[in-house]
């Protein structure tokens, strides 16, 4: 087989490896409160461009403008305008939950591939192919390629900027004048895209325009100039709601992220809301929600970076792209919360250190002794198998991983780390249990009131319960244990009163559902807040 046909067969069984399981579990985790708000602007948005194409003169008017673009403009429309497609596209086929995350799935099979591909021609093929595998086995990351929310997109469009970058440096020489003009314009429009997915991408040119110019000096010149001149034009074509008032909305949406109302987070037995939690936060999170095997490998391939990034400009892009994501997420100002939602494209250069590093492993196997090699093999077999564990045994709620340095979901729950978070514990269980229930006023808490009235819209929760304010007098309560978020009321409820249904995990309580006493309960006290 040749070694272009081999390279093919590779990507696609890597692609498998990613998407069945992921196709299978897709409904799995809860409907989680970013799905909740943004799935109905998603649906808005591809409203709009389908109408574009039918009455262009209509939908291009003002009115239709600010109808349609006004709505959830506190983030960029790329990742919903993918969600709403996929939506439309698969609805009919899979029902609203699985056609709204199909995009995320779609994103994260093509994600590996492309990592596939770019480390194997850095790092060689088994680089190439533990890297992939590597990013498949972190249950955080996985778990995020199940929701239609923003991080996963963000992820791949970071991700793909950076190569694109990089890919237009290392062929610049061979490239003729009108090849160079396309990789430039092709620099401009990835970092174009990231941009229209989430703010984040803002800090992408400090991990690639110093990278550039101490690498490649001159020859960087005018990837970045195209980086910086067509980025943004990619960014205000593609939201129509900077097509008017364009300087005073930008400007506004950038001043709207230094303003906004802080998130509460529990992280080592305290609460964290204004100022953020401890700038070391990103750094315990990402050590502690990584498969500890995996975790070990990423450390050893940090330091095969760290050694040969002088000579060798691939290694420290990665380099430079994870450390500014860290230094970034860790910044005093910066809010720190969701686990390691705010930094997810962090995982793919996480995942290339684990690929160096078992590449490596593999190349100094290849010239020992054939019996040597075999039981080295057998052991990367093994390595990966025992990580894969991790997957699998804390299914479905994977953004609730914490590793063996950190217990597991006990240990870390016992160390005053958050549990849960977005609202995925809110599982079938749960809304088969509240199918047998007798229908009557139903709350959420601490999630709010429109994550129940949107799964009740789309049919998770039955059509006889009445959707109120956790503050309302109400017969039943869905409690999610999200530390950070539990008020004085909450927490006294926690405390005091006896589910009737209780979703854990490794004996962690992430849902509680409470019958309320009819004639009120502790959360009616008025002297509480």
């Amino acid at each position: 087989m040749s070694k272009k046909r081999l390279n093919f067969w590779l990507a696609v069984s890597i692609a498998l490896a990613a998407f069945l399981p992921l196709f299978l579990t897709l409904e799995s985790p809860g409907f989680t409160w970013d799905e909740a708000i943004y799935s109905g602007f998603a649906f808005e948005y591809v409203e709009w461009l389908k109408s574009l194409f039918v009455s262009p003169h209509e939908a291009l008017s003002p009115q239709a403008l600010h109808r349609t673009w006004s709505l959830g403009h506190i983030h960029p429309p790329l990742g919903k305008v993918l969600s709403g497609i996929s939506l439309q596209l698969f609805f009919h086929s899979l029902g609203y939950l699985a056609a709204l995350r199909m995009s995320s799935t779609i994103l994260f099979t093509v994600l590996l591939v492309i990592m596939f591909f770019w480390a194997k021609s850095e790092f060689g093929l088994m680089a190439g192919i533990a890297s992939s595998v590597s990013l498949i086995l972190m249950p955080r990351f996985f778990g995020h390629a199940h929701l239609g929310t923003l991080d996963l997109p963000l992820t791949f469009f970071y991700f793909l900027a950076v190569i694109l970058f990089a890919r237009a440096l290392k062929r610049w020489d061979e490239l003729k004048f009108r090849g160079r003009i396309l990789a430039a314009l092709l620099s401009g429009v990835g970092l174009g895209l990231a941009l229209l997915t989430k703010i984040n991408a803002a800090f992408l040119p400090l991990a690639l325009w110093p990278w550039a110019f101490i690498y490649y000096r001159k020859k960087a010149l005018w990837p970045v100039i195209s980086s910086a001149l067509i980025a943004p034009l990619i960014f205000i074509a593609g939201w129509p709601w900077l097509w008017s008032q364009t300087f005073s909305r930008t400007y506004s949406y950038f001043a709207d992220k230094t303003s906004r109302a802080p998130v509460a987070v529990y992280f080592l037995g305290s609460v964290f809301k204004d100022p953020p939690a401890p700038w070391h936060y990103p750094f315990v999170l990402t050590s502690l929600t990584i498969p500890a095997g995996l975790l070990c490998a990423m450390v050893l391939g940090l330091v095969l970076c760290a050694k040969g990034m002088k000579r060798d400009a691939a290694r420290a892009l990665i380099i430079s792209n994870a450390l500014v994501l860290l230094v970034v997420a860790s910044l005093p100002f910066v809010p720190k919360y969701d686990g390691v939602r705010l930094f997810l494209p962090l995982f793919p250069f996480l995942a290339l250190f684990c690929g160096l590093a078992i590449g490596w492993i593999w190349e100094k196997m290849k010239r020992k002794r054939v019996a040597l090699r075999s039981l080295i093999a057998a052991g990367l077999i093994i390595f990966f198998a025992t990580q894969a564990f991790s997957v699998i045994h804390i299914a479905p709620f994977w953004l609730s991983y914490y590793n063996l340095f950190a217990g597991g979901l006990d240990g870390a729950y016992e160390m005053g780390l958050e549990a849960t978070y977005w609202g995925d514990s809110i599982d079938q269980e749960v809304f088969d249990f509240l199918k047998d229930l007798k229908p009557g006023k139903l709350a959420y808490a601490p999630l709010g009131r429109e994550l129940a009235h949107n799964s009740k819209a789309i049919g998770l929760i039955h059509e006889d319960f009445e959707i109120v304010d956790f503050k309302e007098p109400h017969r039943y309560l869905v409690l999610v244990n999200r530390q950070g978020m539990l008020d004085q009321r909450m927490r006294k409820i926690f405390q005091e009163e006896s589910p009737i249904f209780v979703r854990e995990c490794e004996g962690v309580p992430l849902t509680l559902v409470y019958e309320r006493k009819p004639e009120g309960s502790v959360a009616d006290d008025p002297a509480l807040p």
